[in-house]
Formats: C-alpha cells, sequence, structure tokens
C-alpha cells in the first residue's frame, strides 16, 4: 500500500491527540477560590538592576518571591529564582541572548505562570527543583520567534498530601527553522495520597526544527531503600537522601 505522506500524518495525529490534551488540562485545573496570596514582594540581589517589577539581568543574580507578584525578566546570565510559602508569580521573559533560570524551593501553595518568548540566536535554559508538601501549580510556555535553543527540565518531589500540576509547552513558530527544543518533567510520589499531573507538550508550526518531551511520574525505588538499609541507614534518612538525589540536576 502506498505510504501515507507526512503532512496528511501529522494533520491524522493531530485530529486524534487534540481532544484528548484538551480534557486533561481541564481536568488538572487547580482550584484557588480559597487562597489568599499575600502582597507581592520581589528582592534582588546579583549583577544587574531591578526595579521591584522589571529586572535587567547582567551576569549571575539571585531573585527572592513572596506573594502575589507580576515581573518581567531581561537581559543574559544565571538567575536562580527562589519561591516558597504561599506564592503567585507571573513571569514574562525576554531573552536575545543566552539565559538559563534556575528555581528551587519548599512548596506549601505556589503558583508560576511563566511566559519565555525567545528571539534568534537566543538560548534558554530552565531548571525547576521543588519539594512540595502542599499545592504546586508550574506552567511554562517557551516561543521561538526565530532560530533558537531551549532546554527545559522539571522535577517535583511530591510529600504525602501534597499535588504537583506541572504543564509545559514550547511552541515553534513561523520564523523558527533550525531551532532545538526539549522539554522534561519527572515526579517523585512520596507517599499514597502524593499526586502529580504532567503534561509536556508543543506546538510545531513551522519545519526543519528538532524536538523531544518526555514525562515520566513514580515512587521511591524499593531497592535502593533496601541496599542503604541492609548498609545501617535509618529509613528516613534514606528517604531524605534519595529525595535530595532526585532533585539534583
Amino acid at each position: 500500500s502506498p505510504l501515507v505522506p507526512p503532512l496528511f500524518l501529522n494533520l491524522a495525529l493531530r485530529s486524534q491527540t487534540m481532544p484528548t490534551l484538551t480534557k486533561y488540562a481541564l481536568r488538572v485545573h487547580a482550584d484557588y477560590s480559597s487562597v489568599v496570596f499575600p502582597i507581592g514582594v520581589a528582592d534582588f540581589v546579583g549583577d544587574g538592576e531591578f526595579d521591584g517589577k522589571r529586572l535587567e539581568l547582567a551576569g549571575n543574580g539571585t531573585l527572592t518571591l513572596a506573594g502575589d507578584i507580576a515581573i518581567e525578566i531581561h537581559g543574559k546570565g544565571q538567575l536562580t529564582m527562589i519561591i516558597e510559602g504561599v506564592a503567585s508569580a507571573t513571569i514574562r521573559t525576554f531573552v536575545r541572548d543566552e539565559l538559563e533560570v534556575v528555581y528551587s524551593g519548599t512548596v506549601e501553595t505556589v503558583r508560576i505562570v511563566h511566559d519565555v518568548r525567545l528571539e534568534g540566536g537566543a538560548t534558554y535554559r530552565e531548571r525547576i527543583a521543588a519539594d512540595v508538601h502542599g499545592l504546586f501549580d508550574a506552567m511554562t510556555t517557551v516561543t521561538h520567534d526565530g532560530k533558537a535553543l531551549s532546554d527545559i527540565v522539571t522535577k517535583v518531589a511530591v510529600h504525602e498530601g501534597g499535588k504537583a500540576i506541572v504543564r509545559g509547552k514550547i511552541v515553534m513558530g513561523n520564523g523558527a527553522e533550525g531551532s532545538t527544543g526539549t522539554e522534561r518533567i519527572d515526579a517523585l510520589l512520596l507517599g499514597e495520597k502524593a499526586e502529580a499531573d504532567v503534561l509536556p507538550t508543543m506546538v510545531i508550526d513551522t519545519d526543519d526544527v528538532a524536538c523531544k518531551h518526555g514525562a515520566s511520574v513514580g515512587h521511591m525505588d524499593e531497592n535502593a531503600l533496601f541496599y542503604l538499609a541492609s548498609r545501617g541507614v535509618d529509613p528516613a534518612a534514606a528517604r531524605a537522601v534519595l529525595t535530595e538525589a532526585f532533585l539534583q540536576f
């Protein structure tokens, strides 16, 4: 039988998968009606200028966020972002050169909506490591407006009674030919009532791009726990060590 042309095969796959993705996204929507986010507070230390709303990064820096806040990020370098406690952050990032953003923190109730725009020649890397005791809800959208490179890795360790919702999207629009985009989401469940919903997606509207994405959700390796116990390591200490190791990049 004749081969199906790639264009028609791509359209067929889209028609089959899009309704499922839409239903899934609606199902994992978090309810914040009972959450009161404090007034936003932001503090920056490092190379660059920050006026409380707009950051011009010029090297290495640390940005600490709390409460309900919206900021813009420009510039280049490496930014460590600490978001802890109860916080809702809406972030818009514009990358022309090379930027790496690293999130960390112990989560009670945290919501992050991050919109990243990459110009031609830009390189963007994002790393999220979250120790989740309450609700962690993160959505990152990276849009390639030209030939650029994006690499997103998210790791969440969800404790008993906690919930993580992690959604990522890489968009390759017209003019993004030659771009590379990768996305990975991994969740470690640390209790019977720990929950993680992960949804990495890609929207490819052009040719000649290299993209890949993946996700995993699982429990702690019982063999690793047994090995540490056989070496005299306390069970609680063993779980703590393995959790910390999982959150490393």
